[in-house]
């Protein structure tokens, strides 16, 4: 079980680094998305969306 909580608090961290380096780009200009990079955006939503759902599990089942 721990493991499962260090595995989902990297893919957590991972996640939050990704977004912070996205809003530093757009911060200083912004475009349109390539396909490719909305492609990554919606992956990287699901995963989050996953990770949610398991986080939500485990806290249930700790309780």
């Amino acid at each position: 079980m721990d493991e499962v909580t260090k595995l989902l608090n990297y893919k957590m961290n991972q996640l939050a680094n990704h977004s912070n380096q996205e809003e530093a780009k757009r911060s200083t200009h912004q475009r349109a998305l390539t396909a490719q990079e909305e492609k990554d955006l919606e992956n990287l939503a699901a995963m989050d969306m996953e990770l949610q759902k398991i986080a939500a599990k485990l806290h249930d089942n700790s309780t």
